[in-house]
């Protein structure tokens, strides 16, 4: 097992979080409205510097150290003694450590598409967490004391639908910034030990329910990030995402990336990637 901190370089992520954002802003390039919200958007992109904080854990398990169900297909079972480190994080509330001695368990991520792959290419998986920070905290702070500063608005009434859309717009751009660089890393990664990164499966897409998210959770250390699983299974910061890529051989397929292939319900429709590629 290894695992790892992955802080991309800051200059490196702004130039591809911009790319994205103006991708997405809705307007065409050239037009008077895409200029204003370029230049708005600029404008809180200067306030959230603070609160933008791109990192990413992760966790490579290799062979022995994982299994996938021949029962059921589309189970993945991580070994307990491969995570007896962060053990405290499995006992149940008021539970004591025994004796010192940590107490393991086989944690088990379920994921439909799973069913579709040629478990013999699978010879190890990057679980992975990523996290832009918790960006929308600016609204909390000085946020209008810092928009009077630049000559913008004068007072909190003033900061409306269009700030809080564009905080929300450049943190997912930051945290697609990041994940992209992580891919980036984990594919070198994968590459000297002559394997190669497969797609990303997750939460919410490729039929892996939102519930696993918990699942994750016990396989990775969310809260040195300062990540946190709220009840209904989602992330806090909001601008994080958690799932894994499998590292494979040459003879690996893909399940598909369609959504057509997609074993998932339609429930889970709204959080898929390929179905919000699609709507744009």
């Amino acid at each position: 097992m290894e695992r790892g901190i992955f802080k991309p370089d800051r200059a490196g992520a702004d130039a591809p979080a911009l790319k994205l954002m103006e991708e997405r802003l809705g307007a065409e390039p050239e037009s008077a409205a895409f200029q204003s919200m370029k230049d708005g958007a600029a404008t809180v992109r200067r306030i959230m510097e603070p609160y933008i904080k791109l990192e990413a854990e992760y966790a490579f398990f290799g062979p022995g150290e994982f299994s996938f169900s021949e029962e059921r297909p589309a189970e993945l079972t991580i070994f307990n003694d491969m995570l007896t480190e962060y053990s405290a994080l499995y006992r149940e509330p008021g539970e004591q450590e025994n004796s010192g001695q940590p107490a393991a368990v086989n944690v088990t991520v379920k994921c439909r598409a799973f069913e579709r792959i040629p478990k013999s290419a699978v010879c190890g998986m990057y679980f992975y967490v990523c996290t832009a920070g918790d960006v929308e905290e600016c609204f909390s702070g000085n946020f209008a004391e810092d928009f009077d500063d630049t000559g913008c608005y004068a007072d909190r009434d003033a900061i409306g639908d269009m700030e809080k859309f564009y905080v929300d717009m450049w943190g997912g751009a930051y945290l697609d910034a990041l994940r992209f660089s992580l891919e980036k890393e984990l594919g070198n990664n994968a590459g000297r030990k002559g394997l190669s990164l497969s797609e990303s499966f997750g939460p919410g897409f490729y039929g892996m329910d939102i519930s696993e998210t918990e699942n994750i959770a016990k396989i990775l250390d969310f809260g040195s990030l300062g990540v946190q699983l709220d009840p209904s299974g989602g992330l806090r910061p909001a601008k994080s995402c958690c799932g894994l890529y499998l590292a494979v051989s040459d003879s690996y397929h893909s399940p598909g990336a369609e959504c057509a292939s997609c074993k998932g319900s339609s429930a889970g429709c709204r959080f898929c990637m390929v179905y919000k590629d699609r709507e744009r």
